[in-house]
């Protein structure tokens, strides 16, 4: 006769536990530089910084991840950077976008082209896996988003998955009969644009070389397989937090996934667990309130905040996460 046991999960709440990681650090401490805009070039880091606490002399800066400088070049009109789905950064000037360089010694600038063209060259796409080419395009107020994905071998264009926020489209239903009644104006129509129909958060991105979709809209992680399917689908919550700060911060060398969240100005990350779909314990981020660009690399986050005596000008930090 065979036994046959059945086991049953149970689960026991436990109390809000805050993780204290090392101190905050500032990057360039001793450095005359206040930075504008950063990114990661390969192991390093690329700086739109200015010299001198002046705002007329901005420059491209490399520097490694402890603060030293490895090459450096004087930029004019500069607005901020933008790294693009293959992992290319370029600057972004006032009337170009140019690709930015490192041949082992100097910084370059090359493949230049006009500024009005980054939304058609360099937004569509977001990531890169392989052979493909993965692109996203919203419809109907913002409120439908449709990724795909191009492959540059085959010359293909396959659909991998769309969302759309029903209750939303629902709505703008409403409003356009509400609007052909005549008592509809501009003002009316720019703010529901811009505060009722805010385009739908459903970020995809690699991670250990997988694509997820993380559909917050219709609370689904989704993992896809090489060849578009969903492979496993898990339930999210952690984002109906009153103080999730919409966001998914991938640390590429762990292949970890954290989210922000922001609490009277102060903000805390909590690791995702991939498998499950929920938010760990929080990770404080101590007395820096009004932090930007945050992004974690090999175990730490990095943001940018605004000094005090200098509040127009920004340094960047970093503290390792435990």
């Amino acid at each position: 006769m065979d036994l046959v046991i059945r086991l049953a999960p149970i689960s026991y709440p436990l109390d809000t536990i805050t993780v204290k990681s090392d101190p905050v650090i500032s990057i360039l401490e001793d450095k005359p530089l206040y930075v504008w805009d950063y990114e990661f070039y390969d192991d390093m880091l690329i700086f739109l910084a200015y010299q001198d606490m002046s705002m007329f002399k901005p420059r491209l800066i490399l520097f490694n991840t402890e603060g030293d400088s490895i090459a450096s070049m004087p930029v004019r009109k500069a607005q901020r950077l933008f790294k693009d789905c293959t992992d290319e950064v370029h600057l972004i000037k006032r009337d170009e976008v140019s690709q930015v360089y490192f041949d082992s010694t100097n910084l370059h600038l090359i493949y230049t082209y006009p500024a009005d063209m980054v939304d058609s060259i360099l937004n569509p796409c977001i990531e890169k896996l392989g052979q493909n080419f993965y692109f996203h395009q919203y419809y109907y107020r913002n409120q439908v988003l449709l990724y795909y994905y191009f492959n540059q071998v085959s010359k293909e264009t396959t659909e991998l998955t769309f969302i759309k926020d029903s209750l939303r489209m629902l709505h703008a239903f409403d409003e356009d009969r509400f609007a052909s009644m005549g008592s509809y104006d501009e003002f009316d129509k720019r703010f529901v644009e811009m505060v009722i129909y805010a385009p739908l958060y459903a970020p995809l991105r690699k991670i250990d070389n997988i694509i997820y979709v993380f559909d917050f809209t219709n609370d689904l992680l989704m993992q896809f397989d090489s060849s578009g399917n969903v492979s496993r689908s898990v339930e999210l919550t952690f984002h109906h937090k009153d103080d999730w700060n919409k966001s998914i911060l991938i640390d590429e060398k762990k292949g970890k996934v954290y989210s922000v969240f922001l609490n009277n100005g102060n903000y805390h990350l909590r690791e995702i667990d991939l498998k499950l779909g929920i938010a760990g314990i929080p990770i404080i981020i101590p007395n820096y309130p009004f932090i930007e660009k945050i992004k974690i690399r090999n175990g730490y986050v990095y943001f940018l905040y605004k000094e005090k005596k200098h509040y127009q000008y920004k340094k960047l930090f970093k503290m390792q996460l435990r």
